[in-house]
Protein backbone atom coordinates (compact mmCIF):
# COMPACT_ATOMS: atom_id res chain seq x y z
CA UNK A 1 0.00 0.00 0.00
CA UNK A 2 1.37 3.39 -1.02
CA UNK A 3 1.70 6.32 1.29
CA UNK A 4 -0.98 8.95 0.42
CA UNK A 5 1.64 11.69 0.73
CA UNK A 6 3.79 10.01 -1.94
CA UNK A 7 0.75 9.56 -4.18
CA UNK A 8 -0.11 13.27 -3.82
CA UNK A 9 3.46 14.26 -4.71
CA UNK A 10 3.37 12.01 -7.79
CA UNK A 11 0.07 13.55 -8.91
CA UNK A 12 1.43 17.11 -8.52
CA UNK A 13 4.63 16.11 -10.29
CA UNK A 14 2.74 14.68 -13.29
CA UNK A 15 0.53 17.78 -13.50
CA UNK A 16 3.58 20.06 -13.53
CA UNK A 17 5.37 17.93 -16.11
CA UNK A 18 2.32 18.24 -18.37
CA UNK A 19 2.31 22.02 -17.88
CA UNK A 20 6.02 22.19 -18.68
CA UNK A 21 5.52 20.15 -21.84
CA UNK A 22 2.90 22.66 -23.02
CA UNK A 23 4.75 25.79 -21.82
CA UNK A 24 6.24 28.14 -24.36
CA UNK A 25 8.67 30.18 -22.29
CA UNK A 26 10.89 32.83 -23.85
CA UNK A 27 14.32 33.70 -22.55
CA UNK A 28 15.13 37.39 -22.27
CA UNK A 29 17.16 38.39 -25.32
CA UNK A 30 20.34 40.42 -25.28
CA UNK A 31 21.24 43.63 -27.09
CA UNK A 32 24.26 45.46 -28.48
CA UNK A 33 24.70 47.62 -25.36
CA UNK A 34 24.87 44.57 -23.08
CA UNK A 35 27.44 42.85 -25.28
CA UNK A 36 29.52 46.06 -25.53
CA UNK A 37 29.46 46.32 -21.72
CA UNK A 38 30.89 42.81 -21.39
CA UNK A 39 33.53 43.49 -24.05
CA UNK A 40 34.68 46.71 -22.33
CA UNK A 41 35.02 44.95 -18.97
CA UNK A 42 37.37 42.29 -20.36
CA UNK A 43 41.14 42.73 -20.28
CA UNK A 44 43.10 43.25 -23.49
CA UNK A 45 45.04 39.99 -23.25
CA UNK A 46 46.22 38.36 -26.45
CA UNK A 47 45.84 34.74 -25.37
CA UNK A 48 43.61 32.76 -27.72
CA UNK A 49 41.30 29.89 -27.01
CA UNK A 50 40.25 27.02 -29.24
CA UNK A 51 38.63 29.47 -31.68
CA UNK A 52 41.89 31.46 -32.15
CA UNK A 53 40.13 34.72 -31.18
CA UNK A 54 41.53 36.90 -28.39
CA UNK A 55 39.98 39.64 -26.25
CA UNK A 56 42.37 42.07 -27.93
CA UNK A 57 40.85 41.24 -31.33
CA UNK A 58 37.27 41.56 -30.04
CA UNK A 59 37.97 45.00 -28.51
CA UNK A 60 39.21 46.29 -31.89
CA UNK A 61 36.36 44.89 -33.98
CA UNK A 62 33.75 47.04 -35.78
CA UNK A 63 30.32 47.81 -34.26
CA UNK A 64 28.68 45.92 -37.14
CA UNK A 65 30.20 42.70 -35.85
CA UNK A 66 28.75 43.32 -32.40
CA UNK A 67 25.23 43.64 -33.84
CA UNK A 68 25.79 40.38 -35.75
CA UNK A 69 26.96 38.77 -32.51
CA UNK A 70 23.83 40.06 -30.73
CA UNK A 71 21.65 38.44 -33.42
CA UNK A 72 23.52 35.14 -33.03
CA UNK A 73 23.29 35.22 -29.22
CA UNK A 74 19.54 35.94 -29.39
CA UNK A 75 19.00 33.04 -31.80
CA UNK A 76 20.93 30.69 -29.50
CA UNK A 77 19.00 31.94 -26.45
CA UNK A 78 15.65 31.37 -28.16
CA UNK A 79 16.64 27.90 -29.38
CA UNK A 80 18.29 26.94 -26.05
CA UNK A 81 21.48 26.11 -27.94
CA UNK A 82 25.06 26.00 -26.78
CA UNK A 83 27.61 25.19 -29.45
CA UNK A 84 29.58 21.96 -29.00
CA UNK A 85 32.77 23.76 -30.04
CA UNK A 86 32.39 26.06 -27.03
CA UNK A 87 32.74 23.08 -24.72
CA UNK A 88 36.33 22.56 -25.90
CA UNK A 89 39.28 24.26 -24.27
CA UNK A 90 42.86 24.80 -25.32
CA UNK A 91 45.16 23.57 -22.54
CA UNK A 92 48.48 25.29 -21.90
CA UNK A 93 50.99 23.74 -19.52
CA UNK A 94 53.24 26.03 -17.50
CA UNK A 95 56.36 24.84 -15.75
CA UNK A 96 56.42 25.85 -12.07
CA UNK A 97 60.19 25.36 -11.98
CA UNK A 98 62.59 27.97 -13.29
CA UNK A 99 64.73 25.33 -14.99
CA UNK A 100 64.73 21.61 -15.65
CA UNK A 101 62.15 19.06 -16.64
CA UNK A 102 59.11 19.21 -14.35
CA UNK A 103 57.28 16.29 -12.78
CA UNK A 104 53.48 16.05 -13.03
CA UNK A 105 52.95 17.89 -9.75
CA UNK A 106 55.22 20.73 -10.91
CA UNK A 107 53.05 21.71 -13.87
CA UNK A 108 50.29 24.27 -13.82
CA UNK A 109 47.53 23.82 -16.39
CA UNK A 110 45.60 26.73 -17.87
CA UNK A 111 42.51 26.11 -19.97
CA UNK A 112 41.58 28.74 -22.52
CA UNK A 113 37.93 28.73 -23.55
CA UNK A 114 36.57 30.25 -26.73
CA UNK A 115 36.09 34.00 -26.50
CA UNK A 116 32.48 34.02 -27.68
CA UNK A 117 31.48 31.28 -25.24
CA UNK A 118 32.80 33.38 -22.34
CA UNK A 119 30.67 36.35 -23.46
CA UNK A 120 27.59 34.15 -23.88
CA UNK A 121 28.13 32.51 -20.46
CA UNK A 122 28.46 35.90 -18.76
CA UNK A 123 25.21 37.10 -20.30
CA UNK A 124 23.46 33.91 -19.16
CA UNK A 125 25.04 34.13 -15.69
CA UNK A 126 23.75 37.70 -15.32
CA UNK A 127 20.19 36.47 -15.99
CA UNK A 128 20.60 33.50 -13.62
CA UNK A 129 22.06 35.76 -10.91
CA UNK A 130 19.10 38.17 -11.16
CA UNK A 131 16.64 35.27 -10.98
CA UNK A 132 18.48 33.66 -8.04
CA UNK A 133 18.66 36.90 -6.07
CA UNK A 134 14.95 37.67 -6.60
CA UNK A 135 14.09 34.17 -5.35
CA UNK A 136 16.47 34.48 -2.35
CA UNK A 137 18.65 31.55 -3.42
CA UNK A 138 21.91 33.41 -2.82
CA UNK A 139 22.28 34.54 0.80
CA UNK A 140 23.66 38.09 0.99
CA UNK A 141 25.85 37.34 4.01
CA UNK A 142 27.68 34.56 2.14
CA UNK A 143 28.43 36.24 -1.15
CA UNK A 144 32.10 36.55 -0.30
CA UNK A 145 34.52 39.40 -0.87
CA UNK A 146 33.84 39.48 -4.63
CA UNK A 147 30.34 40.34 -5.75
CA UNK A 148 28.37 37.41 -7.14
CA UNK A 149 31.13 34.92 -6.37
CA UNK A 150 28.89 32.39 -4.74
CA UNK A 151 26.32 32.01 -7.53
CA UNK A 152 28.26 29.83 -10.02
CA UNK A 153 29.32 27.54 -7.17
CA UNK A 154 25.77 27.37 -5.85
CA UNK A 155 24.27 26.57 -9.27
CA UNK A 156 26.93 23.92 -9.86
CA UNK A 157 26.35 22.31 -6.46
CA UNK A 158 22.57 22.16 -7.02
CA UNK A 159 23.15 20.62 -10.45
CA UNK A 160 25.64 18.07 -9.06
CA UNK A 161 23.30 17.17 -6.20
CA UNK A 162 20.40 16.48 -8.54
CA UNK A 163 22.63 14.61 -11.01
CA UNK A 164 24.17 12.42 -8.30
CA UNK A 165 20.78 11.56 -6.84
CA UNK A 166 19.37 10.75 -10.26
CA UNK A 167 22.23 8.40 -11.20
CA UNK A 168 23.22 6.74 -7.94
CA UNK A 169 20.19 6.35 -5.69
CA UNK A 170 17.07 5.12 -7.41
CA UNK A 171 15.28 3.81 -4.32
CA UNK A 172 11.63 4.91 -3.94
CA UNK A 173 12.27 7.35 -1.09
CA UNK A 174 15.03 9.01 -3.14
CA UNK A 175 12.65 9.44 -6.05
CA UNK A 176 10.19 11.05 -3.67
CA UNK A 177 12.86 13.45 -2.42
CA UNK A 178 13.77 14.40 -5.99
CA UNK A 179 10.13 14.97 -6.85
CA UNK A 180 9.74 17.13 -3.73
CA UNK A 181 12.81 19.13 -4.77
CA UNK A 182 11.32 19.63 -8.23
CA UNK A 183 7.99 20.76 -6.75
CA UNK A 184 9.75 23.22 -4.45
CA UNK A 185 11.65 24.76 -7.36
CA UNK A 186 8.34 25.21 -9.19
CA UNK A 187 6.71 26.81 -6.15
CA UNK A 188 9.46 29.43 -5.85
CA UNK A 189 9.08 30.21 -9.55
CA UNK A 190 12.41 28.59 -10.37
CA UNK A 191 11.58 26.72 -13.56
CA UNK A 192 8.32 28.07 -14.95
CA UNK A 193 6.87 31.57 -14.75
CA UNK A 194 3.33 31.88 -13.37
Amino acid sequence: MLDPYVVQIDIEYLELMNKLALANENVETTNIAEIKKHIEIETKNKSRGFDAVSNYMIKRISPGYISCLANCFNTWLKEYRYSDVWKLAKIITLNKLKAGVPRCDQIRLISLLTTHSKRFEKIMLERIRLWAETNSLVPIEQSGFRSGCLLPTRVLSIYQDVKNNMTANIRPYRKTQQTQYFLRTIKINCIMAK
